[in-house]
């Protein structure tokens, strides 16, 4: 893992809905959200990452439709770095059941890579997504940063945990030789 730079919480916001925005699976709740709160699109998609009352307005639709994590996003440190393909597979899922259950209820990120590979099948996911995915990968198709939070044990590091970006880490975890690393936010309370 190498750290890049510091970053803002304004633009691990910004980051997070414009990786949601393209999900299936989130697009029409953080559309609706946005929506719910006054605003068109072009607050996702054209940021003006200085201004104090757009962040505010991200900050808040954010908060809206992904409230469960806000709480963990607060009183941390963030920066960007880069993970290898080690780095991911040492990575643990947010405690969320369809997670566990790939990963063989470890939670490890590596561990639902090879059990996907090794034909575990989740009827709550279509299974085609991790190994496109993971064949774009090896293309070099460069992802959006995927979100961790750390764990902390007596001062101690144990675990990064994603909270945003599970399908990303899975299909890297799963790609044959990446030619590019897997950009992440980490969110330290160090």
């Amino acid at each position: 893992m190498r750290v890049t730079r510091p970053i803002t919480q304004a633009e691990l916001i910004q980051t997070w809905l414009l990786a949601e925005l393209g999900s299936s699976r989130f697009s029409s709740e953080l559309k609706s959200a946005v929506k719910k709160h006054g605003h068109k699109l072009s607050l996702v998609t054209k940021p003006n990452l200085k201004n104090y009352d757009e962040n505010k307005a991200r900050a808040r639709v954010l908060r809206e439709y992904r409230g469960q994590f806000w709480d963990a996003l607060q009183n941390r440190e963030w920066n960007l770095v880069e993970l290898d393909q080690a780095d991911v597979r040492e990575l643990i899922y947010t405690d969320w059941q369809h997670w566990k259950k790939l990963s063989g209820y470890t939670r490890l990120v590596g561990r639902a890579a090879d059990n996907i590979k090794d034909g575990l099948v989740d009827d709550r996911a279509p299974m085609d997504s991790f190994f496109e995915l993971a064949k774009q990968i090896e293309q070099g198709t460069e992802l959006n940063p995927i979100v961790l939070i750390d764990h902390v044990l007596d001062g101690k590091q144990i675990a990064l945990e994603v909270i945003e970006g599970h399908l990303r880490s899975t299909a890297y975890a799963m790609a044959d030789k990446p030619s590019t690393p897997l950009m992440a936010y980490i969110g330290s309370t160090q």
